[in-house]
């Protein structure tokens, strides 16, 4: 009856992996759906890990991420403590945990099955063969396969609608990218094929009308160029040629050339105001010194567009105004935005859900300790990068392999200061954030290499 027993639970416990497996190995396909399925598949793949954690004893293993994680969380914890709306601050703050709980659950998962990285790969092919499939469908005939419009400016997902089409394809690249690069290296046809889509995927993310999204295109191109030693000129090739059908596409289409460089170009274009009129920001009792500085300098420059400025002088100002050591509460900016004091200082466009830009956002909602964290890992991410970009120039040998490549250059450019962005504590993009961190401890000993 012992053994009976025994074989039962080793069954179970099986399947709960085997579980936590496949949720793993489909979740590019579920982040491409929208939030949802994304959300409820990294909580269940965290809570399995948790089963395992104190089965397994884990908790023996150390591992600096976790106590970096758990202080920036408690952090945000504090922060909504102290929030005038702290109940609904909370509700972000407090289950912010489970993105800790789902890295580890991932690292655990490739500790386990090692063909999880390879079938996650599969994955994350076939769900970018099926965006590029939606987005070219949507582009020359104004919908997708869901039937859903495409409004001549911006391409959406199919399930949900969301304009984030661009956003997607260049935040997960690096890693799609360095993953088939490395998996099908001893393959022919297959580099030639996935050559293929990597300019298919640069024009997309250009016909996306994302201009955040066709940055991180380059910058994350010019990176991963750099850190590369093999396969450095496929990659220079396949992004000059994405070049030569983005200047046709340009020429050819005036609308999407409007939106991608006439528009950028007078958006950052400099406010013709004179220093006759900064100085009499002076005379305004309503605005202190701080308040006064930030107004004058973005008077006189644009922060992206006139409605981003408008944000961050009222993000800047609140952070100011109120608790600058731990913020307002994350998810909170709505609120407090939403005032006369700053509507009247900066317009309407100046409130919104978030201030659209990360850490201008994690300045007012989670205070310098927020931001300090956050801003502390882009910097170790940096020097990481910077490492072993100086190693491959001089040494001729790769610091980082293939994994952690992609991995690294994923989260810088997502965690890079000088661009807008959508809501640090929004649950689809927390995703995307977090995935590349679990690649990051991927060692050579997993039998790919």
């Amino acid at each position: 009856m012992f053994f009976l027993d025994r074989i039962i639970l080793l069954n179970s416990s099986n399947i709960i992996k085997k579980l936590q497996k496949i949720l793993f190995i489909l979740l590019p396909f579920f982040i491409f759906t929208g939030p949802f399925l994304a959300d409820l598949s990294i909580t269940i793949i965290g809570i399995i890990f948790l089963y395992f954690y104190f089965k397994e004893k884990l908790y023996k293993k150390n591992n600096k991420f976790i106590y970096i994680f758990i202080i920036f969380w408690l952090f945000l914890l504090i922060s909504s403590f102290n929030s005038t709306h702290s109940i609904e601050s909370f509700s972000s703050s407090f289950p912010y945990i489970r993105f800790l709980f789902f890295v580890l659950g991932g690292i655990y998962v490739i500790n386990t099955f090692k063909d999880s990285v390879k079938l996650f790969s599969l994955c994350l092919l076939f769900t970018y063969l099926l965006a590029l499939t939606d987005g070219y469908i949507q582009y020359f005939f104004d919908q997708g396969i869901t039937g859903l419009p495409y409004n001549r400016s911006r391409l959406s997902l199919p399930f949900n609608g969301e304009l984030i089409m661009g956003s997607f394809l260049s935040r997960l690249f690096p890693l799609m990218l360095m993953f088939n690069l490395f998996f099908y290296r001893n393959n022919k046809f297959m580099i030639y094929f996935v050559s293929i889509i990597f300019i298919l995927v640069d024009v997309l993310i250009y016909l996306s009308g994302e201009r955040a999204a066709f940055f991180y295109l380059i910058f994350s191109t010019i990176l991963i160029l750099l850190m590369l030693n093999k396969y450095k000129v496929l990659r220079f090739v396949t992004f000059i040629i994405s070049l030569l059908i983005i200047t046709f596409i340009s020429i050819s289409d005036n609308k999407i050339k409007n939106r991608m460089f006439d528009q950028t170009i007078q958006d950052f274009q400099t406010k013709k105001i004179e220093d006759s009129d900064i100085d009499n920001l002076d005379n305004n009792s309503d605005l202190d010194k701080g308040e006064k500085t930030i107004v004058s300098f973005f008077n006189k420059y644009n922060a992206f567009t006139k409605a981003h400025t408008a944000l961050y002088s009222s993000a800047l100002n609140i952070f100011i105004d109120n608790n600058v050591l731990y913020g307002i509460g994350p998810k909170t900016f709505r609120h407090y935005c939403d005032t006369d004091n700053y509507i009247s200082n900066y317009g309407i466009d100046s409130c919104s859900t978030h201030p659209h830009n990360t850490y201008i956002q994690l300045l007012t909602e989670s205070g310098i300790f927020g931001f300090g964290i956050v801003f502390l890992f882009f910097l170790i991410v940096l020097f990481r990068i910077c490492k072993h970009i100086f190693i491959n120039l001089f040494q001729k040998k790769l610091d980082l392999n293939y994994f952690q490549i992609g991995s690294y250059v994923a989260i810088l450019i997502s965690l890079w200061p000088f661009v807008p962005t959508g809501s640090f504590f929004n649950n689809w993009l927390s995703i995307i954030y977090f995935i590349p961190v679990i690649f990051i401890f991927i060692k050579d000993d997993l039998g790919y290499e």
